[in-house]
């Protein structure tokens, strides 16, 4: 099944393929797409339950990689993209560079476990109390208020959020519980037998978890992590224009942007 896809910039351009998070949808990356699209052909599309998708099942982020991958052989002039993901997209984009690594590029994930929880039970517990508040407007708009959602996008957000599949929500969240770093990642290559280029970041205001795990990612080779100083877990339209200069000087030379604090080492 086709996913929604709307695409901004020159298809002649170097493409970029952006993946949104869980409850929401492919808007979320309209302050990074249109600057971008003056140099890059900008693709968001909207995933399997979320957005104009809503209908589409969830099977896996292994099949849903795989559909990913089709995209993108098929909707860019090469046959291959960069990638950015938040969240459930950053899961997403590790496992299109994985298990498909002829069609990425570059790779850029945000917000992002490595390791499965401890706990899985608890969160559970906490998740289907949530789900049960999340239906009222008002825990919606108190929910969006913490993530800094702008007012410009607060319509869209509590549409999504309020029509994305329960389905899907419970299946992905139970399929992120028990994610971790795929092994494949420190093998993978592209077409052109290149090393992929990684960079992962976290907001300070993320969950312990994601920022506890950040330093995981530079295992992979030619990896690098940082975090972003006064940023939360949807800090692409929280600060949209550091997240913009951050996938410029990523994909434009493999540079960490000035501001973003380089994470070194592993976590045991």
């Amino acid at each position: 099944m086709d996913m929604p896809l709307v695409t901004k910039g020159d298809p002649a351009h170097p493409a970029i393929l952006f993946l949104h998070g869980a409850g929401v949808s492919g808007w979320m990356w309209e302050a990074q797409m249109e600057p971008l699209s003056s140099r890059y052909h900008c693709l968001a599309v909207d995933l399997p339950g979320f957005g104009k998708n809503t209908a589409a099942p969830w099977a896996s982020m292994a099949h849903t990689a795989g559909q990913l991958a089709q995209l993108v052989a098929t909707r860019t002039r090469t046959g291959s993209a960069h990638v950015v993901g938040l969240s459930l997209g950053g899961h997403l984009a590790l496992r299109l560079l994985a298990g498909h690594p002829r069609v990425c590029g570059d790779v850029i994930v945000s917000g992002v476990t490595t390791r499965p929880y401890s706990s899985p039970r608890a969160m559970r517990l906490m998740y289907a109390a949530v789900m049960r508040l999340s239906t009222a407007k008002v825990v919606l708009q108190m929910s969006a208020r913490a993530m800094k959602i702008p007012a410009v996008y607060m319509e869209r957000f509590l549409e999504d959020m309020s029509t994305s599949s329960p389905v899907v929500m419970k299946a992905v969240f139970d399929e992120l519980l028990g994610s971790r770093l795929p092994e494949a990642l420190g093998e993978a290559s592209g077409f052109d037998g290149a090393v992929h280029r990684v960079l992962a970041v976290a907001g300070s205001r993320e969950h312990p978890k994601i920022r506890a795990e950040l330093p995981d990612f530079t295992r992979i080779p030619g990896a690098r992590a940082a975090r972003v100083p006064d940023a939360g877990h949807t800090w692409n339209v929280e600060h949209p224009e550091l997240f913009t200069r951050m996938i410029d000087d990523w994909f434009g030379g493999h540079q960490v942007t000035p501001g973003l604090l380089p994470v070194e080492g592993h976590a045991a």
